[in-house]
C-alpha cells in the first residue's frame, strides 16, 4: 500500500521582532482599558486578539532564509556601495 508521506512545511515560525511588537501593542491596549476607568473586558479580549493573532501571523518566516552562508560582496558591489555612501 502507497503511503502518503507530507512535503516539509516551506515556512518555520520563530519570535521576530515584528512579534514582539504586536505583543507589546497588545499590552499597551489592555492597560489602556485598565486605566481607563470603563468595562475591562473589552479591552482584554482585544488586547489579546492583538498580541495572539499579531504575534503568530508576523512569526512565521521562510524556511529558506534562515541559516543561508554569508557571502562575501563582489569587487563591482563593493564599488557601487562606496559610490552611493559618497553620495548622501
Amino acid at each position: 500500500m502507497d503511503e502518503f508521506r507530507e512535503e516539509p512545511s516551506k515556512y518555520i515560525w520563530r519570535w521576530t521582532q515584528w512579534s514582539w511588537v504586536c505583543v507589546g501593542v497588545g499590552v499597551l491596549i489592555v492597560l489602556m482599558g485598565v486605566t481607563s476607568g470603563g468595562s475591562v473586558i473589552p479591552w482584554i479580549i482585544g488586547g489579546l486578539a492583538m498580541a495572539v493573532i499579531g504575534g503568530v501571523a508576523f512569526g512565521f518566516v521562510p524556511r529558506a532564509s534562515l541559516n543561508q552562508p554569508k557571502r562575501p560582496m563582489t569587487p563591482g558591489a563593493r564599488r557601487k556601495s562606496a559610490r552611493d555612501s559618497t553620495r548622501k
